[in-house]
């Protein structure tokens, strides 16, 4: 469960602590929406209790359990804080047109969306699909097993987002 989040000052992502000692970056808008743009987290970690960003979205500031503060680089792949030599500014740059050049590529597609998780987390999201798969097999058949389709049975076809969703306004 996310137990603390924050806006950026920007309003473009937001940052999601949990108790899975995972903390979170999600786009509010644009490509990637609904996914982690990155996961941060260290074998030592203990379940967060409180995250923010910093007032220049340069870095991220987390509180766990275990009485830690941590401060995180929101962007992980950003060069490091201090100056940097030419060759090294070189080399970021040359990296970041061969990605916009090369995205369309699947294998460069599939290396840029890859997040490395703890295998403990692999596990329990591998666990949550299997008990959502035997959900929607469950209603599947009760579907196809009742005699009508009525109100009920529309109702349990609706997903999970569209019963969230009380009233949209525009």
């Amino acid at each position: 469960p996310i137990v603390d989040f924050c806006f950026a000052p920007t309003g473009l992502e937001f940052v999601s602590a949990s108790t899975d000692k995972t903390i979170r970056i999600f786009r509010t808008r644009g490509d990637g929406v609904g996914r982690s743009r990155d996961v941060y987290h260290t074998q030592r970690m203990q379940a967060l209790t409180a995250v923010r960003f910093t007032p220049d979205a340069a870095y991220i500031i987390s509180a766990s359990d275990d009485a830690n503060i941590r401060i995180w680089k929101s962007d992980a792949s950003a060069p490091s804080t201090g100056p940097l030599h030419p060759a090294q500014r070189e080399a970021l740059r040359y990296r970041k047109a061969l990605l916009s050049k090369y995205k369309h590529m699947p294998d460069v597609r599939n290396i840029v969306k890859h997040r490395h998780l703890p295998k403990l987390i692999k596990k329990l999201k591998q666990k949550n699909l299997i008990q959502q798969d035997k959900k929607r097999r469950k209603i599947d058949n009760t579907i196809r097993h009742t005699k009508n389709n009525n109100e009920n049975t529309k109702r349990l076809t609706i997903g999970a987002r569209e019963r969230a969703v009380i009233k949209e306004q525009e």
